[in-house]
């Protein structure tokens, strides 16, 4: 199983990163057909061969992983 951990600074506050990350699962879901859904400040993802989640966090740095499977 191959895992992929991305970490991004940011500015916004957590309402505004929320915002951005909510913008960019819809994009994946268009374009790879993938489930997303939050739980709390997490945003978990998923298709037939990878999940993952992106963890979001006010004025510092998300982090994002997923993982083949």
């Amino acid at each position: 199983m191959a895992s992929i951990r991305i970490e991004r600074a940011h500015r916004f506050n957590l309402k505004e990163a929320r915002h951005a990350v909510t913008h960019l699962a819809e994009k994946l879901a268009e374009r790879f057909d993938i489930d997303w859904n939050w739980h709390r400040n997490t945003l978990k993802f998923q298709r037939s061969g990878v999940s993952g989640c992106i963890e979001v966090q006010r004025g510092s740095s998300p982090s994002m992983s997923n993982w083949a499977s």
